[in-house]
């Protein structure tokens, strides 16, 4: 895939996931759960490729953070800042070097969606 391809698919996934989160909050979302879900969405989306074809080059991963940046800013302008990424990325390095990660990402979504999938 390339960054076109990337973008709008990163962009995608980000909205329907803060989408869900808005519609469980009964018609809100905050500060840090906008910055929690492009976290996890970053982290589903890496753990699936590197389950896939055995890693995540950077130059995907960096498309990746440049969509829900453009996507954040979009959306919530008053609240979210250009320089916020920066906090995204940390939180996202701090979970994907946690042991349970694949565990602790399939509980945010089985949360977020009242399933019971497995998605990574």
């Amino acid at each position: 895939m390339g960054k076109k391809e990337i973008t709008a698919s990163a962009k995608k996934e980000l909205q329907e996931h803060l989408i869900a989160r808005y519609k469980q909050n009964g018609g809100s979302i905050t500060y840090g759960e906008m910055v929690r879900e492009a976290i996890f969405t970053a982290a589903v989306n890496s753990l699936q490729v590197k389950n896939e074809i055995g890693y995540v080059d950077q130059e995907t991963t960096g498309y990746m953070f440049e969509a829900f940046n453009e996507t954040l800013l979009e959306l919530f302008p008053k609240s979210f800042k250009k320089g916020d990424i920066d906090e995204i990325k940390m939180k996202y390095e701090i979970l994907m070097n946690n042991a349970n990660v694949k565990s602790i990402v399939n509980q945010h979504f089985n949360d977020l969606y009242s399933t019971t999938t497995k998605y990574v």
